[in-house]
């Protein structure tokens, strides 16, 4: 089937992509941005109404028949899956919502047998669970009927397959869209005898390519980076060495190309001369061409790269070119990055919102509470922009915070119940501040080890950057456990864009420096500093 396509003079311009339940925290904000990106990447795929579309886990109760026949059309160029997956199996819809009285009953009384049976029939663990259920919701024994009868799991067994695509079902439905992008954890996993990625490619139909994740990926990230260029003519494997990330893998050809568009012109990928990337951002209209160009002057450390990058977010129409500027800006420590957050958190790109919000509070500085404090009031229907914003709590200066939004909900005109919204606001506050206590066990010289050790695996995923001297005397002090400090060196080469890290690489440095520093700590000092020098440019 390779060499039937590779024969045919075939187009990018239709493509298809879906959302499954738990993407983006269900947001309608996030959904509906992609229309408005892949408009910009592929235009050509915008001439009628079966050429592009985009399609969501609510828009039926089981949007699975609707997905085959997707995959089933001879004309689908591209599909891409955001949806949560493993291995054997990609999830596009969760349990449907219920409409009336005996239709919440009947997905009440499922709920729990699929519980049940997570144990053995008449275990003691079930009798336990009934009775405590019964308790608690008030029910009787009614509602755990049949949780072990062989018609009732076969039935049931079939509802839960009605909600996505299964190994078994992929030779059967013959996917024709000839590359396939899984956003997804696991869909992409070769390890296993059989996985959804390789039924894809090695089934009856078109399907060539299949991009997907070996082991569980971030929400927030962008699955289409660049991916445009794919659409003027430029094989799948030049595309992914310009955005590939470690968890995710091409299944299948990676020379694979679409025949290019009369209005696209290829580029010389390989070139290393400044004024030709430069000829090439300023002449060329395609936002993705033009924001290969950033990529490569970047990489090719042009010099004035941070102004252009500052002038081409201010000027440009694009969603996707102002993404690219906010992905290398922050590798520069000259103050344009944290300037440009401050806008960037209004951007018309949700996406672009969502990252600039997280940034504030891997910065962590002091000016971005009142930002931070006014998206988490204002921004309720940015469900994940939001969660940004309460994943920032304990990142900043938690008292500061607190009296920000404080006052921020004095002074609106325009919230209402504002008693309810600062319970609420305290109880997220205290779910974060029980968070941030693992940061804190970490300077406890009076805790277990095992506890300050769980500290700092917590430190991956939330600088404290309030913490860090405490941590760096913990890395200076000789009499220290050896093991905390490996482990505290390494987690801090994650406080990548923390306004501390020139403390941090400058005390790493020294203690690498020193006589009779140990050969592990020594490597994981100069390895986190020179992690967060790339982001020191």
């Amino acid at each position: 089937k390779l060499l039937a396509e590779r024969a045919s003079d075939n187009k990018m311009d239709v493509l298809v992509s879906y959302t499954g339940e738990g993407s983006f925290s269900n947001s309608l904000t996030a959904w509906k941005e992609e229309g408005v990106t892949m408009r910009e990447q592929f235009p050509q795929a915008f001439s009628n109404k079966n050429s592009a579309k985009f399609l969501m886990f609510h828009m039926y109760p089981y949007m699975k028949q609707t997905i085959k026949e997707e995959l089933r059309r001879d004309d689908v160029d591209l599909i891409l899956f955001h949806e949560h997956g493993m291995p054997e199996r990609q999830y596009l819809t969760g349990i449907p919502l219920s409409k009336g009285a005996e239709a919440n009953m009947e997905a009440g009384k499922r709920l729990f047998r699929n519980w049940l049976r997570k144990n053995k029939q008449g275990s003691e663990k079930n009798e336990q669970l009934k009775s405590a259920w019964k308790s608690y919701y008030k029910i009787d024994s009614t509602w755990f009927a049949g949780a072990f009868d062989k018609e009732q799991i076969k039935k049931d067994s079939l509802d839960d397959v009605s909600m996505g695509i299964v190994l078994e079902d992929v030779p059967a439905i013959n996917p024709n869209p000839r590359i396939v992008i899984f956003d997804a954890c696991y869909n992409g996993d070769f390890r296993e005898e059989s996985f959804i990625g390789g039924e894809y490619i090695f089934a009856k139909g078109k399907t060539l390519v299949a991009i997907g994740n070996s082991v569980n990926v971030l929400q927030d990230k962008s699955s289409s980076d660049l991916l445009g260029i794919i659409g003027l003519g430029y094989r799948v494997g030049e595309w992914a060495q310009l955005t590939n990330i470690l968890e995710s893998h091409i299944i299948g050809d990676p020379t694979f190309m679409f025949k290019g568009h009369k209005a696209s012109k290829k580029i010389n990928l390989r070139s290393t001369d400044i004024p030709y990337w430069l000829k090439v951002f300023k002449t060329e209209q395609h936002p993705d061409i033009k924001g290969v160009a950033l990529h490569k002057l970047f990489n090719l450390k042009y010099a004035a790269l941070p102004q252009l990058l500052t002038e081409t977010y201010h000027s440009s129409p694009y969603a996707m070119l102002r993404l690219q500027v906010y992905h290398l800006l922050q590798f520069y420590n000259d103050g344009r990055f944290e300037k440009l957050l401050k806008t960037s958190v209004y951007d018309p790109y949700e996406f672009i919102r969502r990252k600039s919000t997280y940034s504030m509070g891997r910065i962590g500085k002091d000016v971005f509470i009142p930002y931070i404090a006014s998206i988490y009031l204002n921004d309720g229907l940015d469900e994940r922009v939001r969660f940004n914003a309460e994943f920032c709590f304990d990142l900043m200066d938690m008292k500061k915070l607190k009296s920000e939004v404080l006052s921020q909900i004095e002074s609106s005109t325009s919230l209402y119940n504002k008693e309810n919204i600062k319970l609420e606001f305290t109880r997220k506050m205290n779910s974060r501040m029980r968070i941030s206590e693992m940061g804190l066990d970490v300077a406890n010289p009076n805790l277990k080890m095992s506890s300050r050790l769980m500290g700092v695996s917590s430190l991956r995923n939330n600088s404290y950057h309030i913490m860090v001297d405490n941590y760096l005397k913990i890395l200076e002090n000789p009499t220290e456990n050896l093991n905390l400090k490996i482990k505290l060196a390494e987690a801090l080469g994650w406080f990548t864009l923390s306004h501390r890290k020139g403390d941090i690489i400058n005390s790493c440095k020294s203690v690498a420096s020193r006589a009779g520093t140990d050969e592990k700590l020594r490597d994981e000092l100069l390895k986190t500093a020179n992690r967060l020098e790339i982001y020191m440019r």
